[in-house]
């Protein structure tokens, strides 16, 4: 009999493998467990547990675990699961990430194949936009850290900087215009650059933006790294 249990989860397919083992002592009471692992694999022990059926009346239970991801015993491993499939003992296959060929193939000749896959996490959506508030707002503290996590989520600085310089020209151009259809914004930015407006001066404007278009070109000309670069320009706002 052969129960195969396999997947990334490992809390997950070892928790079934204690179950496994539990409800087999019920019915097996008197059976014995052998366990043969990747750091003390025996050929010569698995072989004799593969072929001891007549030779025991009691029944014993195996767990071989890892040996189809160990490069000294899986091909033998694999070679055995039509024996494993027709022992009146129970083998008890356990693996973390076997390749697909291998669980194609001990899939078929299992009573019982489970796969435990850890769910995927979901890559956390980073809303750049916020950095130009934060920037809008002057909230150093909330522009700095965010910076840095945006880093730490896979944006580019150029990405960060075209952000902020998009902000400043919005609050720019809201300076020197009386309405949204002046600026040509839409409503919602207009309003906002507004708001934002109110704290800063048309020199602190211009300071930040040259700022911004300093760091790019020096980048151009292998002044720096962006990332180092435009983090200053942060820290100065």
């Amino acid at each position: 009999m052969l129960y195969f249990l396999y997947g990334t989860d490992t809390n997950e397919s070892r928790k079934k493998l204690h179950a496994l083992l539990d409800s087999l002592a019920k019915k097996r009471p008197d059976a014995e467990v052998f366990r043969l692992k990747e750091d003390d694999w025996n050929e010569a022990t698995f072989q004799e547990l593969l072929n001891a059926q007549g030779l025991f009346d009691q029944k014993y239970i195996a767990v071989l675990d890892g040996l189809l991801e160990c490069k000294e015993s899986t091909e033998l491993v694999q070679e055995s699961v039509e024996m494993m499939q027709a022992s009146s003992h129970v083998f008890l296959v356990i693996e973390n990430n076997p390749a697909k060929k291998i669980v194609d193939a001990v899939s078929k000749r299992a009573e019982k194949t489970q796969e435990f896959a850890k769910p995927e996490k979901k890559k956390e959506f980073f809303n750049t936009f916020a950095l130009g508030d934060a920037l809008g707002s002057k909230d150093k503290k909330s522009l700095w850290v965010g910076y840095l996590e945006a880093l730490k989520q896979g944006i580019s600085a150029e990405e960060i900087c075209g952000v902020l310089f998009w902000q400043i020209k919005n609050i720019t151009l809201a300076m020197h215009t009386k309405s949204a259809s002046e600026s040509k914004l839409s409503p919602f930015v207009d309003s906002k650059a507004r708001k934002f407006a109110k704290n800063f001066t048309q020199s602190e404007l211009r300071e930040i933006s040259s700022a911004l278009v300093d760091t790019t070109e020096n980048v151009r000309n292998g002044e720096g790294e962006m990332e180092v670069l435009l983090e200053r320009v942060v820290l100065n706002v």
